[in-house]
């Protein structure tokens, strides 16, 4: 069970929700994900290369 997000450019999108995460969380999530974008790409590409 999982949720999966997308990041593109200037927004964040959910693929799926198959954990059933509660919607007051999975925005939780997002605003965390936005907020933090730059670095979860860095840490991305330094874990995965390009």
């Amino acid at each position: 069970m999982s949720a999966k997000f997308w990041i593109k450019d200037d927004e964040i999108i959910m693929e799926h929700n198959d954990a059933q995460i509660p919607a007051k969380d999975l925005k939780k999530i997002q605003m965390y994900i936005s907020l933090n974008k730059k670095d979860i790409i860095y840490e991305w590409f330094i874990h995965f290369g390009q």
